[in-house]
Order: structure tokens, then C-alpha cells, then sequence
């Protein structure tokens, strides 16, 4: 089940971590200066989903900057096309992820920055930047907020447990039954966090988030954050998220509590 990649050797950790940096410093200065702007170019994509200038923005500048500092990296990202990686190293990206969050002017949306060896994630970043904090999670490091280092909580009891989601929307047919299981057996669900709600996994104020529809850009970069902080990452079949899953996500405080959440998807 665990996400997380062999060790980087320490000179290419700092190599990329000093990169992620360097991005997630360039998606604050580009969100905060579009932030409740009244012109932000807000349009929607093939799928109905919003775009705004933020997230092309930030995008195409943290392409430029990968692509200077490590021209043989591939690239995942949100909204432009794939670039394929000529080594084993590939970053994922979600410039703005909760971007209606972002449209509407509420400050929880983020930015994720997700660095892959060999397909499998081994540095996150989660960028709120309109909050001021910054997630960041790597093999040599753990999972820090703002440099402060992290964990997750204790709770290891569904009874117990917190549940997080972005909306109920995200969930139809068989994962919207599954989803009633789990969040009839928890303690309380609050909706509406979007990447944020991996961030306070991580840091120990809820202990379960569950979400359907998703995609590569929306969880790899949060892998590292909550299982360097603890947690257990995987989707509702227990099995490691790769950048060809299913859509689903249970990201959980604790191997205990995963294992109960697993076992009510499958009631």
C-alpha cells in the first residue's frame, strides 16, 4: 500500500527541494496578485471546470523554471500538455487546485507541487497561499508546515475519526454508497477543503479525507505530506494511487484507522 519512493540521494533531495521552493514562492506572488481581482479571466474547459489566469500563470512559469533547471524531467500538469520525462524523475502540478475556492474568494484553494521517481511520489508540496502556509514533505525531511515539523493524530477509531471531503458532488452511484458508509460510521464530516484538508491530515486536526473523480495532479503532491507526516495513503481498494488510478482517495491518520475505513467501503 505505501506510496512513497526509494530515497532520493541527498544531493538531488536538496537539488529539488531548492526547485520546489523556488515554485511554490512564484504561485504565491502570482495568487496573491490575482486573488479576489475582478479580472482574473475566468473561463470554463471541455469538461466544465473553471480556469482562471492564475492557474496558466503559474503553470507555464513553473515549466519555465523546471524545464531551465532540469531539462530532462518530464512534466504532468493541469493545464498544458504533457511533457515526456527523458529521465526517471517526473513532476506533477496543479497550479491552482480548488480553483473555485479561488473564483469565489474563499482563501483554502492551493497549489501543488509533486516530484515522482519512478513513478512514485517522493516530494510534496501544498502552497495555501493566502493563508501563508507551506507544506513540504520529503524523505530527508518528514513532513513540515512552514519548517516546523508535522504529524498526524493519534485517533485510531472510526468512531472517533473526522472526516474531510471537497463536496458531496464528487460522489455518484456506487462511490456515493460507499461514501454514506464511511461517513455514517465517523464521529463528524465537514465539506469544502479541497488540498486543504490533506494539509490539516497532516498536521493532526482531522483524521480521514475521502474523495472520488480526482486526478493525478489533485493527489500526488499530497502523498508525501500526509504519509511523511504518519498517514496512510491509498484508493478506496487499498491499493498505492499511481498517475493511471481509479480517481479515488482515503487518506487516513494512521495504518489502524486506514484499515477500518477500508473495510467499511467494502460492507
Amino acid at each position: 500500500m505505501p506510496n512513497l519512493a526509494p530515497n532520493l540521494t541527498l544531493d538531488l533531495e536538496e537539488k529539488l527541494l531548492a526547485v520546489v521552493e523556488k515554485l511554490a514562492d512564484t504561485a504565491r506572488d502570482i495568487a496573491q496578485g490575482l486573488f479576489r481581482s475582478q479580472d482574473i479571466g475566468l473561463q470554463d474547459k471541455d469538461d466544465l471546470s473553471p480556469v482562471t489566469l492564475a492557474d496558466k500563470r503559474i503553470e507555464l512559469a513553473w515549466r519555465d523554471i523546471i524545464e531551465k533547471e532540469f531539462p530532462n524531467h518530464g512534466i504532468v500538469g493541469e493545464e498544458f500538455d504533457e511533457k515526456t520525462a527523458e529521465s526517471n524523475v517526473t513532476w506533477v502540478l496543479d497550479p491552482i487546485d480548488g480553483t473555485r475556492q479561488f473564483v469565489m474568494g474563499m482563501p483554502l484553494f492551493g497549489s501543488l507541487i509533486g516530484v515522482l521517481l519512478d513513478e512514485r511520489p517522493v516530494i510534496g508540496c501544498l502552497e495555501a497561499p493566502i493563508m501563508g502556509e507551506r507544506w513540504i514533505a520529503s524523505p530527508g525531511s518528514g513532513s513540515r508546515l512552514n519548517g516546523k515539523t508535522i504529524k498526524t493524530s493519534i485517533t485510531d477509531r472510526l468512531t472517533t475519526a473526522r472526516l474531510m471531503s471537497t463536496a458531496p458532488a464528487m460522489f455518484a452511484g456506487e462511490t456515493r454508497e460507499r461514501f454514506s458508509r464511511l461517513s455514517n460510521l465517523c464521529k463528524d464530516v465537514r465539506f469544502g477543503t479541497d488540498c486543504y484538508a490533506y494539509g490539516l491530515l497532516a498536521l493532526g486536526h482531522c483524521d480521514l479525507v475521502a474523495e472520488a473523480d480526482m486526478k493525478p495532479m489533485d493527489i500526488m503532491a499530497l502523498i508525501p505530506v500526509v504519509e511523511r507526516a504518519g498517514g496512510v495513503v491509498s484508493d478506496w481498494h487499498g491499493q498505492a494511487c499511481t498517475l493511471t488510478g481509479n480517481g479515488t482517495i482515503l487518506a487516513s491518520a494512521s495504518p489502524e484507522l486506514h484499515a477500518q475505513a477500508l473495510a467499511a467501503f467494502r460492507l
